[in-house]
């Protein structure tokens, strides 16, 4: 904002580049700082409180750029991010805990591998057995 620049011009010294980026950076640091602190008091509220997202909050958390970029940065592919909520909802209950979050976070990093498939392969085939099972009954 060049009106901050302008309005902390005195504890800047001189007006020269070095000074800008120092500025820039201390100002960035500071924006990250309050950003991790929000992000660890929501977490612990939502640990502490057994507090759960739903899945218009976490839709709005896909709007904010620093969430997307904390994804993308994180190795989490975002292109068809209005179905990372129902792939974190493990439980299909409507809703995400703290463990859902994370876990499902995790489980979403980096490409899919050969063992991502061949599980999804034995999980599918786990529960058409059950089923079959169940109609026999």
């Amino acid at each position: 904002d060049p009106s901050l620049l302008f309005e902390n011009h005195r504890l800047m010294g001189s007006l020269t580049w070095d000074n800008l980026k120092n500025f820039t950076l201390k100002a960035r640091a500071a924006r990250a700082e309050h950003s991790i602190r929000a992000n660890e008091l929501l977490f612990r509220r939502l640990r502490d409180e057994g507090l759960t997202i739903g899945r218009q909050q976490f839709n709005e958390w896909l709007e904010v750029q620093q969430f997307q970029d904390l994804l993308e940065n994180s190795g989490i592919d975002t292109s068809h991010h209005a179905d990372i909520f129902d792939i974190l909802d493990s439980d299909m209950g409507g809703s995400l805990d703290l463990d859902e979050i994370v876990k499902g976070l995790m489980k979403l990093r980096g490409p899919v591998t050969k063992n991502d498939i061949i599980a999804i392969r034995m999980k599918v085939r786990f529960l058409s057995e059950t089923m079959r099972a169940k109609r026999r009954l």
